[in-house]
């Protein structure tokens, strides 16, 4: 590291292992907390641009704001402007047509720098196995970091100005106290906030205000707000102003293993460390930033070899998720598709690097506005011209032209939502719902994300044959008795209550519709045996109990998880069927299987229904309705208009469960 250079190749080190961990863990290989790589990044930036300001400070005797924000816009703008067009194009061509306008949701938040309050109105927070449709997740920090670029200049320079008649040392001085003031009334409000609104079920309207749903998830909140997050980017600012070092360790061997001992602890933070990280207050998390600053502060040298990667951190963060979440989309999660994206990725990052941030950061600052405001321009009319093919669904329409059909319509419910009543679990992206007006219901839904979807279905059917109803449901959870341990412990809560409920109103019939599971993640469909017949052990468990208290019970088999992305422009485009995934057929038929023998020994207190019948047939599934309204949502999870084309099924399924439930 040399001191007299403003760059610090120790920081790029720095950089470079925080990049490396968040690719690793978004592209699923085993570095459990790789998002802790976020918590590096902000405190080198807030470094990084204390030390910029202080250094122009000490140089011309003030700050000019404007500068510090062109400075930050020749740095930061175009490689992002870059990124979101190229994805949106590829996105537009080879993504599903039900993703687009949400996509270009995401595309302005991420220009516009609050993307981290837009995913977080989203229902669920950043770890929500949902927010695999969320392409430009990862820009929510460049979001936070863009707002503390805001706000922080304005304070440094607003106490420059207040100390512009005192020495160096003692602006110096000034600027700590209140840097640390800032981090102290950062880490006090959150740890306010956390404490004042545990994680709790309370029910409320998913269009809740914004005010509410701090209340109800102030976890995530604190996750993504630059309120809770100042105090990690303000313990790179107080490193920038010990800069000069007023104290150094004096032997150098004890400040070589000093500084190994540091660095070994970070790496081994980011890679041991498991899910408690996902705690905003996890000791990991407060270890991760006091110990990136302690290496900050003290500097190290050598690891060479990973400066260069740090040099290109920025772009290497832009590209990979937008890339990874393409290949899923499009291809599967396989560590084939998962490496090719990260090959793709680091190409792209590198030509973005060489042509388009070098250049940019090679301009002078007083004449770069004048040089690139062109370029600024045009780039930003492609980009809203780009944005306005998802918005007004060009590429649906020039499909739809190819194959002369009708314009694919936006899957927008058919109904309002009858008393929507969701609460979270606690773990930042599951959520429990329970639908229905009945306290002595008739029928009762239970499930997990798919009965959340067959709800409204599931109550037209019920209203049809006159009988009141409800829906219990969990997402992410399995509605069976499993070993502790095998899911998350809110399930096992989940599935106690909805059982003890359903026992306690002792309805006609109980309809359990859910994905075939053992522990997180749906779909699965490359389950082995083994996890088949422990999937069908635990439902046989719950079904007993539920029967020997005289209640019957209707499985409605699954449905089979398939590839929407197949409606898109690039494979003609709005085909009217899509392929099931390689595997959910079988895992469907086998699971079925061991189900159907479950049901001939009940005396017909448990029975299993196909509902999908006339939707999909052994290798395919219907894309569309008969007036051109997408039937999916995702790959597992029926739209609205999909839970209307099934509701007549369900009903003579329920129907037909009744009458067999009441014979002799």
């Amino acid at each position: 590291m040399t001191q007299a250079s403003h760059h610090r190749s120790d920081v790029q080190v720095l950089r470079a292992i925080a990049v490396i961990a968040v690719i690793a863990y978004h592209a699923g290989l085993p570095v459990r907390s790789g998002f802790l790589g976020v918590d590096v990044f902000l405190v080198i930036s807030g470094y990084v641009i204390c030390a910029t300001l202080l250094r122009e400070s000490s140089r011309t005797g003030s700050i000019s704001i404007p500068k510090f924000y062109v400075r930050r816009v020749r740095r930061l703008f175009l490689p992002l402007l870059t990124m979101l067009t190229v994805s949106m194009l590829l996105f537009w061509m080879f993504g599903p047509f039900i993703a687009h306008r949400s996509v270009v949701k995401q595309a302005f938040s991420a220009l516009g720098f609050f993307a981290n309050f837009h995913y977080f109105s989203l229902a669920g927070g950043y770890f929500d196995p949902e927010k695999s449709a969320s392409y430009f997740l990862h820009a929510w920090s460049l979001s936070l970091e863009e707002q503390f670029y805001l706000v922080f200049p304005l304070v440094i320079a607003l106490i420059v100005v207040l100390s512009r008649r005192s020495t160096a040392r003692a602006r110096n001085r000034n600027v700590l106290i209140g840097v640390v003031a800032l981090a102290a009334s950062s880490l006090a409000f959150s740890w306010w906030l956390i404490a004042s609104f545990p994680v709790q079920q309370v029910f409320t309207q998913s269009d809740s205000p914004f005010i509410d749903r701090i209340r109800i998830d102030a976890e995530s909140f604190a996750f993504f707000s630059p309120l809770t997050r100042a105090w990690q980017f303000l313990v790179g600012a107080a490193c920038a102003v010990g800069s000069a070092r007023a104290w150094q360790l004096k032997n150098h061997r004890v400040l070589v293993w000093f500084e190994l001992a540091l660095f070994a602890l970070l790496v081994a933070l980011l890679v041991i460390d498991g899910s408690a990280s996902t705690s905003f207050f996890a000791p990991s998390r407060v270890a991760v930033t006091v110990v990136t600053g302690l290496l900050i502060y003290v500097g190290f040298d050598g690891f060479e070899v990973f400066s260069a990667i740090g040099d290109r951190s920025y772009s290497l963060y832009l590209w990979h998720f937008p890339l990874l979440s393409f290949a899923s989309l499009k291809f599967d999660a396989s560590v084939t598709s998962r490496t090719v994206a990260v090959m793709v990725s680091i190409v792209c990052a590198e030509l973005s690097y060489r042509f388009i941030e070098t250049r940019s950061l090679a301009i002078d600052i007083e004449h770069f506005l004048k040089r690139v405001r062109v370029a600024l321009v045009v780039s930003v009319a492609v980009f809203v011209l780009i944005a306005m093919i998802g918005v007004f669904g060009f590429a649906q329409t020039v499909a739809n032209v190819v194959l002369q059909r009708k314009l694919v319509a936006t899957p927008t419910a058919p109904w309002d939502t009858p008393s929507d009543r969701c609460a979270t679990n606690g773990d930042g992206f599951t959520y429990n719902c329970n639908n229905g007006e009945a306290l002595d219901s008739q029928l009762i839904l239970i499930g997990d994300s798919h009965a959340r979807g067959l709800a409204f279905g599931f109550g037209a059917a019920a209203d049809s044959l006159q009988l009141s109803w409800s829906a219990d449901t969990g997402a992410g959870c399995t509605f069976a008795r499993f070993a502790v341990g095998r899911q998350f412990d809110f399930c096992d809560a989940w599935v106690e209550a909805t059982l003890q409920r359903a026992l306690a109103l002792k309805p006609k019939l109980v309809v359990i519709f859910q994905c075939y599971r053992v522990g997180a993640g749906c779909p699965q469909p490359q389950m082995n045996a083994a996890e088949r017949n422990e999937y069908v052990a635990g439902v046989a468990l719950i079904i007993s109990e539920l029967n020997a208290s005289g209640i019957s019970v209707l499985q409605v088999l699954d449905t089979p998880a398939v590839s929407p992305e197949q409606a898109s422009p690039s494979l003609l485009l709005n085909n009217p069927r899509v392929p099931i995934q390689r595997g959910a057929a079988q895992t469907n038929a086998e699971v079925a299987r061991l189900l159907g023998v479950i049901a001939q020994l009940s005396n017909g207190r448990y029975q299993i229904e196909e509902i999908t019948t006339g939707l999909c047939d052994a290798d395919t599934c219907r894309y569309v309705d008969d007036k051109n309204k997408p039937l999916w949502l995702d790959t597992d999870h029926l739209s609205p208009f999909g839970v209307v084309d099934r509701t007549e099924s369900l009903r003579s399924a329920i129907e037909k469960a009744l009458a067999q439930a009441v014979s002799p």
